[in-house]
């Protein structure tokens, strides 16, 4: 038989938290998190791309929320397709200036790849 997890009091994350929310059964609806500044990001879409570095995800949408002493201050909506294209845009023509997409391209041709086959293998590692 599983027992029950142990409830911790969420006093212990600041001390102006109200400990008689969380131990007064007639309190109803959310609690104020009066506590809490700053900004949640809440992804939302599918996701776009994982980075295996610090286990990052990157979905279609971020919808940031901005919270000042438990209050929804702010809200915004960035559309990362548009910047994860621009930004793969901007990295891909900077790689062609390099010397080693010179070197990639020259070893591939020689083994026979035409110029646009090229490009989208190159573009596709990135």
């Amino acid at each position: 038989m599983l027992e029950a997890p142990e409830v911790k009091a969420l006093s212990w994350l600041h001390p102006d938290y109200a400990p008689e929310a969380e131990t007064d059964p007639d309190q109803e609806g959310p609690i104020l998190a009066s506590w809490f500044s700053g900004i949640i990001c809440c992804p939302q879409g599918e996701q776009l791309k994982y980075v295996n570095m610090g286990y990052q995800y990157i979905y279609e949408r971020d919808l940031l929320l901005s919270i000042e002493n438990g209050q929804l201050i702010h809200t915004v909506t960035i559309d990362n397709k548009v910047r994860l294209d621009n930004a793969r845009k901007r990295l891909i023509e900077t790689f062609k200036t390099t010397n080693l997409y010179e070197i990639k391209k020259k070893w591939l041709l020689d083994a026979g790849l035409k110029q646009k086959s090229i490009d989208d293998y190159l573009i596709g590692l990135m």
